[in-house]
């Protein structure tokens, strides 16, 4: 089924993937998947096209400073219930009150001392989410959240929510919870803050 509606393309060239309302499938033919164009991994990085700079920015540089501090704006945003829903918009059945609950719940599962991983994976996966490819998202979103972010952290951040997002099943799909929706608009600030840091600096 066809419903990943947008693309977003990451400073090493990985792609978020954006969750749209229900899109009506539309039929494969031949080997076609259900994603066009190519989703470039972090297995990518290496041979990318900010060659012959590293594949992770070092500490420091204007592209890991934008990445940090889109972060600390997001997730002061995430404490606030203020964080700008996705660019796709609300899914049906999310309300501006649910989202900004979600917002929250996701801030003290993931940021606050003592964290709540245990509770978001559990919330996720009793919505559909596939356990492991969810487990390994909310394990790369607190490194990204608790160290010296980096293209590199934020990618694996990505790929790993890209890895939810293909894994996942038809009702989580079409009744996206409010709390993914929320790290979607988390990823999407630190994508974009990348991407101007990147054009920016004329890479």
């Amino acid at each position: 089924m066809n419903l990943l509606n947008f693309r977003l393309v990451l400073l090493a060239g990985l792609v978020l993937i954006g969750l749209s309302k229900a899109v009506p499938a539309q039929a494969q033919t031949g080997n076609a998947s259900d994603v066009t164009g190519n989703i470039i991994t972090t297995g990518d990085i290496a041979g990318g096209a900010f060659q012959p700079q590293p594949s992770t920015p070092v500490r420091g540089t204007p592209v890991a400073a934008a990445i940090n501090a889109a972060l600390d704006r997001a997730v002061a945003q995430l404490s606030a219930g203020t964080l700008a829903p996705p660019t796709t918009g609300l899914t049906a059945g999310v309300t501006q009150i649910t989202y900004r609950n979600a917002q929250a719940s996701l801030y003290s599962q993931l940021v606050s001392p003592g964290g709540g991983a245990a509770t978001l994976l559990n919330s996720l996966t009793a919505q559909g989410a596939p356990a492991a490819q969810t487990q390994q998202l909310i394990a790369q979103l607190v490194s990204l959240l608790s160290s010296e972010p980096s293209a590199a952290t934020l990618g694996a951040a990505v790929e790993a929510y890209n890895s939810v997002v293909r894994s996942a099943n038809a009702n989580f799909l079409t009744n996206i919870p409010a709390e993914f929706q929320a790290i979607q608009a988390l990823l999407e600030t630190a994508n974009n803050a990348a991407l101007l840091a990147a054009s920016a600096a004329g890479n």
